[in-house]
């Protein structure tokens, strides 16, 4: 009875975000968000739904998360609660700011699905639940990428070019010369 009013009183409290970053959640993103919004209660539908948009980084919105509030250029934004972070962790109620400066902020990734949404934050990749209604006519698009996708994107061959497999094959013939004439 003890344990429950104490987990009761936590979760009224919220849970404190004083170093973002800092416990990032763990494991691959859809597996993660696929757990994150599973434990939210949400019908089926709509977890398939969200665990879909992220893994077509098909997004709502994005949202600038300060001390002082929850801005969008999309929408209004407001009502960060039920962080999932570290591996497996989550705390329950609203998600407190308080220990920020004034300029810190992050930015988060929104994903909604039948009146239901999560924000995504770029430096952690944390799930929590968000409020958000859109702006009629304004894409997410229309916002700057997060900062750490900024650049040009990357992409991942699975054959290597053939000027890299020549000089591999060159560097390996070189190495076998040198050890023969020892």
């Amino acid at each position: 009875m003890i344990a429950a009013a104490l987990i009761a009183s936590a979760a009224a409290v919220g849970c404190t975000w004083d170093h973002p970053g800092a416990n990032p959640y763990r494991g691959p993103t859809v597996v993660s968000v696929k757990a994150a919004v599973a434990r939210y209660g949400l019908p089926a539908a709509t977890q398939q739904l969200l665990v879909e948009k992220v893994r077509r980084l098909d997004l709502d919105a994005t949202v600038v998360i300060t001390r002082d509030g929850i801005t969008s250029h999309q929408g209004t934004a407001s009502n960060l609660r039920d962080m999932h972070y570290g591996k497996g962790r989550i705390c329950n109620g609203e998600v407190l700011r308080t220990r920020w400066t004034a300029q810190h902020a992050e930015t988060a990734l929104v994903y909604c699905a039948r009146g239901e949404c999560i924000a995504i934050p770029t430096i952690c990749g944390n799930v929590s639940r968000i409020n958000f209604t859109a702006v009629a006519g304004v894409r997410a698009e229309s916002d700057p990428m997060p900062r750490f996708w900024q650049g040009t994107p990357r992409t991942h061959n699975t054959v290597p070019a053939p000027s890299t497999l020549s000089l591999v094959l060159l560097a390996l013939a070189v190495t076998l010369i040198n050890r023969h004439r020892r």
